[in-house]
């Protein structure tokens, strides 16, 4: 699995004198908070909303699975920016589908309760791995699972964030 680094211009801290004075060099600022420090304009007060181009996602499972047998995921999402995040996974933010060539199989935005609501702040470069179980079954909207055991032969499970960000995993199943 190839993963993409996207790199991003960091800004720096830019003072400015008034006209006709030379700056002159302070001592570093007393680590206690004062009651009219205000955010810097490139420093918001606290998390931001996540930038989709930003993030970065992981799909992994088993790349051979009996099709008796359960798939379960272990998902990643992770902030790429340069700043803590803030963001929600839930179906309205995230789906993971599989399909097998152009036949969707599966998908968690058939089903809320299979990608439970979760808010997370995100740190740069760092990750929030969650889990997702597919029962190897279609699914239908309504949170329906369709009897019958699927074919053996290559599915691939996608992974799509804001529908921005993606992930795959291709793998077989066999019996």
């Amino acid at each position: 699995f190839g993963v993409s680094w996207l790199a991003w211009p960091r800004e720096s801290p830019v003072s400015a004198s008034p006209a006709g004075q030379s700056p002159s060099v302070t001592p570093p600022a007393s680590t206690s908070p004062s009651p009219s420090a205000a955010p810097s304009p490139t420093q918001p007060a606290g998390p931001v909303a996540c930038d989709p181009d930003a993030m970065r996602l992981t799909v992994a499972g088993f790349q051979r699975v009996k099709v008796s047998t359960k798939q379960s995921f272990t998902l990643s999402v992770i902030n790429g920016g340069s700043q803590a995040c803030d963001l929600t996974i839930s179906p309205k933010t995230y789906s993971l589908t599989v399909r097998s060539g152009d036949d969707r199989i599966w998908s968690t935005a058939d089903c809320a309760k299979w990608l439970p609501e979760k808010k997370v702040t995100l740190k740069p470069e760092t990750a929030h791995e969650f889990t997702v179980e597919w029962p190897l079954r279609r699914s239908e909207s309504s949170c329906k699972i369709v009897k019958g055991r699927l074919q053996p032969g290559t599915y691939v499970a996608t992974a799509v964030l804001l529908e921005k960000a993606s992930a795959k995993q291709v793998m077989q199943l066999v019996k």
